[in-house]
């Protein structure tokens, strides 16, 4: 099934065009490239204690019980960092940085979108910008929640990057934000809580590859949502599959966080995805 281009809200054309738009892009489009969900990485984080005899077998049963039960990843996330110490930052760049994987067709769509002020993710790969280095000769400006000074400057020239709000697994040892007194940690930060805030207040956000409970991204909205004027934001918009939020949730989600549901099919490995974002770049000038 083919995504309708008569699907995409005028405001949010009206709102690329004018340079206004970011893309969010979320893990859906880095699990298409093979890299792993939450709870492969749960999984992956488990056997790598076991193997350096962090975690017995027998302990390892009640870590691996906890996976896949919404709520729980995040405590999962953090008493698995607390196990490996040391090694931590080895395993953040072999599961996202060093394994070879390579851009999916949401990534590869990006460079067509000339227009977009930046793309922002939760994702920590470097898929993104090698999707960027690929289409156009050159790597982007790629920042993350240590650069809120440079973040300023380009958004104040309007000059593209990209925003890794949580991490960036080529860098590590900056910091990766995954676990409970992570996200502590960040929220208490005002100056990158109000930067994030002016981010979505002046542009149309449009979410891709994106589960509305993943807890990565509820997190993220629901610090931002603390900092909201009411009516001092525009409506932003995702891509859901139509089987995943019955119109109950959709309208929460429009009341809560002035996220718009975009219903897709899952047909096909979410090919309509990629063509929506397609049909934002090709889509006819709103003034014509």
């Amino acid at each position: 099934m083919t995504f309708d281009p008569s699907a995409l809200p005028k405001s949010l054309i009206e709102a690329y065009q004018q340079g206004r738009c970011a893309v969010f892009v979320g893990a859906g489009a880095s699990q298409a490239s093979g890299l792993p969900g939450w709870d492969d990485f749960l999984t992956i984080l488990i056997d790598r204690c076991i193997k350096d005899n962090r975690l017995t077998e027998e302990a390892a049963a009640d870590y691996k019980a906890l996976v896949g039960k919404d709520g729980k990843q995040l405590r999962l996330a953090s008493a698995l960092k607390d196990k490996l110490g040391e090694t931590w930052d080895e395993v953040i760049l072999d599961t996202f940085h060093e394994n070879e994987k390579e851009p999916s067709h949401v990534h590869k769509v990006l460079p067509a979108l000339e227009r977009l002020a930046m793309v922002i993710t939760t994702n920590y790969d470097s898929l993104i910008e090698q999707a960027y280095t690929q289409a156009l000769g050159r790597r982007p400006s790629v920042l993350n929640f240590n650069d809120g000074g440079e973040i300023r400057r380009l958004m104040h020239r309007r000059k593209f990057f990209v925003l890794k709000a949580h991490g960036d697994a080529e860098k590590p040892g900056n910091g990766i934000i995954l676990t409970v007194s992570d996200y502590r940690r960040l929220a208490s930060e005002r100056a990158y809580q109000s930067l994030l805030a002016s981010i979505f207040t002046l542009n149309t956000i449009f979410f891709v590859g994106v589960s509305l409970v993943d807890p990565e991204l509820t997190v993220l909205l629901d610090y931002l949502s603390d900092t909201f004027e009411p009516g001092g934001r525009p409506t932003h918009y995702a891509l859901i599959p139509a089987d995943e939020m019955n119109q109950v949730e959709q309208d929460r989600w429009l009341k809560d966080y002035l996220i718009q549901v975009i219903p897709i099919s899952s047909e096909n490995n979410f090919e309509q995805v990629p063509q929506a974002l397609e049909a934002l770049a090709k889509a006819p000038e709103t003034g014509e």
